[in-house]
């Protein structure tokens, strides 16, 4: 009986030694999967970071750098802040909105038509939303269709744009596009560099 005791004792011993061995084993094996597992774990949310940091931390890369020659358009087109409308202008003595237009890229050598109806023709149609700085912007009257009026993008973003224009009443001067005046006339826009 003692010999079946000890026998049934060195068996368990050997069987718990093997399950121990064993299971050091799989532990072993069970560290690289989680070690495997923690490497995804870690590395998904290190991603999501990566994505979250692009779109939140940074500032978001601007579509366009700044032109220059679009901000000696804009430039110039500022230095007549003041001047007061003259219809058929062309001088720092009054300005029309067209003649605005026209000195402000003449700055940069392009030639553009000299009223605003035809100028409502050149370069390439731009969305209300896509409007850049020196984008044009056409104007009619409310109760036309005819372009009446233009103006030029001085800022812009997708929410709001400002222009620049020669009003009748008060002269050169930058307004809101989406003031209450000015968006229910707005009919188009140009780009006129691209």
């Amino acid at each position: 009986m003692k010999g079946l005791k000890l026998l049934g004792i060195s068996l368990l011993i050997i069987a718990l030694v093997s399950v121990g061995c064993g299971s050091g084993k799989k532990r072993k094996s069970h560290k690289k999967q989680k070690s495997k597992g923690k490497k995804e774990i870690v590395q998904q949310p290190h991603n999501d970071t990566a994505t979250h940091t692009t779109s939140v931390d940074k500032p978001l890369k601007k579509v366009t750098k700044p032109n220059p020659q679009i901000e000696k358009v804009i430039n110039t087109a500022q230095s007549y802040i003041g001047v007061p409308y003259r219809f058929g202008g062309t001088t720092r003595n009054g300005l029309d909105c067209s003649g605005l237009v026209m000195l402000s890229y003449q700055a940069i050598n392009i030639k553009l038509p000299r009223n605003s109806k035809e100028m409502s023709e050149v370069g390439k149609p731009v969305k209300e939303s896509e409007l850049l700085p020196g984008d044009l912007v056409f104007f009619s009257k409310s109760y036309s269709t005819v372009i009446s009026h233009t103006g030029l993008i001085v800022e812009a973003s997708p929410q709001s744009a400002k222009f620049i224009h020669s009003s009748t009443s008060k002269g050169v001067r930058i307004d809101d596009l989406n003031s209450s005046y000015w968006h229910p006339l707005f009919k188009s826009a140009r780009r006129i560099v691209y």
